[in-house]
């Protein structure tokens, strides 16, 4: 059957000389796996060129439940960015997120409150201007609210650690290594509250991003039952450095 559904990209390989294979978050399915057949040919006209990670796609599918691939019949941009495939903080921002989404999603069942969030996320992203180096930080901590781990906060102004075990705000330093310290975790209540807006009033340092970032990446690979390591993120580090 046909259907025209939103995506998102998370993830693409080439398929032999003209095809993509692409793993796309969806509106109407969920994450699913698409291939896009001759994308790569002469006339074309460049369409490989808009399957990149994290573009907002109006796809035309044929969906066969019993087929782990899907198929294509028509693509476009939702919306071609302005910013993100030219700067290169976001456009390295985008990798990271891509590829973190692309560890964190995993089922096949639609998710409607959480692909507005990313889809607006990023178009938010796109103009961005102050703030940007906490822009990934905060899709991290606001992905928790979508994914079933969003943690019980404390009363505003008390000192808090933010046990990674539990998922859960302690006002007593736990006895195991994963938590954050009271400065990560207040930066977190932060991130958890705020809008896009406020991003440039989170106050970190480089080791701070660092130290959130595994904090956070051990949070989820805590909860999601698997280490979660980024390739990607060795280059968003050198790029902050």
């Amino acid at each position: 059957m046909e259907y025209k559904v939103k995506g998102i990209i998370l993830h693409g390989i080439r398929y032999k000389e003209t095809s993509l294979i692409c793993h796309i978050y969806t509106s109407t399915f969920g994450r699913k796996t698409y291939i896009f057949n001759s994308v790569y040919k002469a006339k074309s006209k460049g369409k490989a060129a808009i399957l990149q990670p994290l573009f907002l796609l109006d796809l035309d599918v044929f969906q066969n439940d019993k087929a782990d691939i899907q198929r294509v019949k028509e693509f476009r941009l939702s919306y071609p960015y302005q910013s993100i495939p030219f700067d290169p903080v976001k456009s390295s921002l985008a990798f990271f997120i891509s590829e973190l989404l692309y560890k964190l999603l995993r089922e096949e069942h639609p998710n409607q409150q959480l692909f507005d969030f990313l889809s607006n996320a990023l178009l938010a992203l796109d103009v961005l201007d102050e703030g940007v180096y906490n822009f990934h930080l905060y899709l991290m901590v606001q992905l928790t609210k979508y994914l079933g781990l969003h943690p019980t906060l404390l009363e505003e102004g008390t000192p808090a650690f933010f046990d990674l075990k539990s998922g859960h705000f302690t006002p007593i330093e736990p006895k195991h290594p994963s938590y954050m310290n009271r400065h990560l975790s207040r930066c977190f209540e932060q991130l958890y509250s705020i809008t896009l807006t406020d991003l440039s009033t989170v106050h970190l340092t480089r080791s701070d991003r660092r130290e959130f970032i595994d904090k956070m990446l051990e949070f989820f690979s805590i909860h999601f039952g698997g280490v979660i390591e980024l390739k990607s993120l060795n280059v968003v580090h050198e790029l902050f450095d």
